[in-house]
């Protein structure tokens, strides 16, 4: 972007805005980049071996920004922030099923043998 005026940008989380130096590099998730200025030159660099890209989350490969200029980085990426979204909804949902015995639904009945001994004691306090 060029010129002067206001500039909309999506972003979540924390955003940390980074002057790099000439030659500075930052290495960084690539879904955690938001913006860079064109005298900052961006890359990519290798994240690990097999064992990392398959087990450990992060993938192939990291993004590098290497200065000097304006770098804008956000903390949670929007895929991070819907996979912490379903985590609390399936918390919350298992929550809801253990007080209820079933997703949204009435309290489970008392068993039996429950509704026997309550009958029993309601009859004994009859005078």
């Amino acid at each position: 972007m060029e010129g002067e005026g206001t500039v909309f940008a999506s972003a979540m989380g924390t955003i940390l805005q980074k002057n790099l130096d000439v030659g500075e590099v930052l290495v960084i998730d690539t879904d955690s980049l938001v913006a860079w200025e064109d005298s900052a030159k961006l890359g990519i660099k290798r994240a690990g071996g097999c064992c990392t890209c398959c087990f450990g989350g992060e993938g192939l490969f990291n993004t590098t920004i290497t200065g000097p200029g304006q770098v804008f980085v956000q903390s949670m990426s929007i895929q991070k922030f819907k996979n912490a979204l379903k985590v609390e909804a399936e918390t919350k949902r298992a929550e809801r099923k253990n007080k209820t015995g079933q997703i949204g639904g009435a309290p489970l009945a008392p068993d039996a043998d429950d509704m026997g001994r309550e009958a029993d004691v309601e009859d004994s306090e009859i005078v």
